[in-house]
């Protein structure tokens, strides 16, 4: 009997941003697939992660246009990324 061996997953960084808040640095997330096996789940680890002022994050935008991400496919690996409430997207300028 042979076995195979699968391929190592490897996590990967994020850089998130607060929504409409120009002084706040961005905060490096690792997305680690076998720990964030779902957007719900990565929206609960940026929530801890950044305190933001309207309460639990909602959303995750792209930064230079506002489109909303849906999935985690969408997400890029060293992706930048604005987290924002029920709130709509603010562009910083």
């Amino acid at each position: 009997m042979t076995t195979t061996r699968l391929p190592p997953i490897h996590g990967f960084h994020i850089h998130v941003y607060r929504n409409g808040d120009r002084f706040y640095k961005p905060r490096r997330f690792t997305v680690n697939p076998k720990q964030v096996r779902s957007f719900d789940a990565l929206l609960s680890m940026v929530t801890n992660g950044i305190n933001s002022r309207s309460g639990a994050v909602r959303n995750i935008y792209t930064p230079t246009f506002g489109h909303k991400v849906q999935d985690m496919a969408s997400i890029q690996q060293g992706g930048n990324y604005v987290a924002g409430g029920s709130e709509k997207f603010v562009r910083i300028q």
